[in-house]
């Protein structure tokens, strides 16, 4: 088998169409009537829910090539179509990652290394030869990428082709940073963070650091993006029909009327019927696509690039399904397996975008057609139903049976950087999680079947090595003491030599110890913090 799984997004939708440049854009779903090749373009759903079909630029024709590029100019990535993938490592952990250029125009440009490219794109900061790429002057494009916070919702806006004007598509990607202004734009190629300023933001990017952020030491983390599937959804099946019907009116699709097949194997399996439809809107063209009319097959399965006419077939939608639970998403959500980077839909950097899809932004689809299905039901309250910490460093962290150090590890986190985890509980300085993978009867390992039961499969966490980026529904995390820096209940001389220590660099503090540690809140760990700690165990 391969080292990375090829997928293709199933596009074939019946369209009713209007040419825009390049682009066809879709007013209206329910008259879809012009029948367009899977190979002639790529669908989406836009900001306002039409669905789009987009040509690929070819990327041949002479652009202006930026060789001399330097850690200070203002220079972008733009990747070369090909017709295979893009291989890629990512520059921290050096795994091994891939992309289509079919679904991505640019990158942020960090520096040349020898024969590479080192930029940021889709949370990951990567190594890429420069072959696959183009660096350019910032000045030579006309339609890069942003965000942009409409209405209270914010968008992701992906570049479609950098030499034409506004040719982008829009994902929601949730309520965004606090601090976000309403339609001004903001740029990144983390998700996490947002610049108003590209030259800033290349700035922090080559000194590996977020100070010229609007949100400074407070990463942000897309919801549905980042929930782990070993959670549930409020969103029942007449819910899900309902809204799919409302989308469709009276085109034919394989998706309308199943949204009990999803939440039966949500309840079986323990992935999130949420998510899974969210992807299934995705891979299958809101249920349009010929494999998912043909062969009931809504996910994609098995169409690699390479031979898409070896997709699965499937006696019904419920087992395919039912497949995706078991054999996909419990396949990459499982510790043991080559594919796993977390149970979340993810990104380029963790998660299962990491392995499944060529396409950089394909978890972030899955999750904005999750963030509209919520949207149409906000009395479930859906985007609030969980608390979710984050790992957030190249640490590798155990992830116990039980709340203590002597206890049995069940698994670990790998190196995966900006690794989700579900708080369901605390226990002292020990969150209570959702574990990724169902455990034994004893739970003393990981088990040998994918049925998920929620009672059983949970373990346990070191809230040390675990930011909190959303509260959910009431969940309790652990709090601390001004200054308390080991996370033990008490400031004392330790908490002042772990400063020391960090300051030193003898020893660095990752997560909430590295955030008590910043006891003046200016952001940073330095001497005044040191002394701070001091003080507060003088009584001063």
């Amino acid at each position: 088998m391969k080292d990375v799984l090829k997928k293709i997004t199933t596009l074939g939708f019946v369209f009713s169409l209007l040419c825009l440049s390049f682009m066809y854009v879709i007013k209206d779903e329910a008259k879809l009537k012009e029948n367009i090749a899977e190979e002639e373009c790529l669908t989406f759903i836009d900001r306002d829910g039409n669905v789009v079909c987009a040509k690929p630029t070819t990327k041949v024709s002479p652009l202006l090539e930026n060789a001399g590029a330097t850690a200070g100019s203002l220079d972008l990535v733009r990747f070369t179509y090909t017709a295979d993938t893009t291989p890629f490592t990512d520059y921290y952990t050096g795994v091994a990652g891939y992309l289509s250029a079919y679904y991505i125009e640019d990158a942020a440009f960090v520096k040349y290394e020898g024969d590479d490219v080192i930029a940021v794109m889709s949370g990951a900061k990567i190594r890429v030869n420069k072959k696959y790429v183009q660096v350019m002057p910032l000045t030579s494009v006309k339609s890069t990428s942003f965000y942009r916070k409409e209405k209270g919702i914010l968008y992701h806006y992906t570049s479609l082709n950098l030499m034409a004007e506004n040719v982008t598509y829009a994902n929601k990607v949730g309520g965004g940073v606090s601090n976000m202004q309403e339609g001004v734009k903001y740029y990144s190629y983390d998700g996490h963070y947002f610049w108003t300023d590209y030259q800033k933001m290349l700035t922090d990017y080559r000194a590996g650091n977020y100070n010229n952020s609007i949100n400074n030491g407070k990463p942000y983390y897309n919801y549905f993006q980042f929930l782990s599937h070993r959670s549930t959804t409020g969103i029942n099946d007449a819910a899900f029909n309902a809204f799919t019907n409302a989308q469709l009116g009276n085109t034919a699709s394989a998706l309308k009327n199943q949204g009990a097949a999803f939440i039966k194997a949500q309840n079986t399996y323990g992935t999130n019927a949420l998510l899974m439809f969210g992807v299934a809107i995705n891979e299958s063209a809101w249920g349009t696509s010929n494999y998912a009319k043909t062969r009931n097959n809504l996910f994609g399965h098995a169409a690699y690039d390479s031979d898409p006419n070896q997709a699965a077939s499937y006696a019904s939608i419920l087992d395919c399904v039912n497949q995706h639970a078991k054999s996909y998403v419990s396949g990459y959500a499982n510790p043991r397996d080559w594919r796993n980077f977390g149970a979340h839909l993810g990104d380029k950097q963790s998660g299962m975008n990491v392995k499944y899809a060529s396409d950089p932004y394909w978890g972030e689809k899955a999750a904005n057609h999750a963030w509209s299905i919520a949207n149409t039901y906000p009395h479930v309250k859906e985007d609030s139903r969980y608390a979710l910490g984050v790992k957030n460093s190249t640490d590798v962290v155990n992830v116990r049976n039980q709340a203590t150090t002597s206890s049995t590890v069940l698994y670990n986190t790998k190196n995966t950087v900006n690794f989700p985890v579900i708080i369901i509980g605390t226990s002292g300085s020990w969150y209570k999680i959702a574990a990724d993978y169902p455990l034994n009867s004893a739970r003393t390992s990981l088990a040998n079947s994918p049925e998920y039961t929620s009672s059983r499969d949970y373990a346990f966490i070191h809230a040390d090595y675990i930011s909190k980026v959303s509260t959910g529904g009431g969940i309790v995390v652990p709090t601390y003491k001004k200054g308390d820096v080991n996370l033990d209940g008490k400031v004392s001389p330790s908490d002042y030599m772990s400063v020391k220590n960090h300051i030193i660099n003898k020893y660095v503090l990752t997560g909430d110890k590295l955030k008590q540690a910043d006891v003046n809140g200016d952001g940073k760990v330095s001497p005044a913090d040191f002394m701070s700690v001091k003080n507060i165990i003088l009584g001063k």
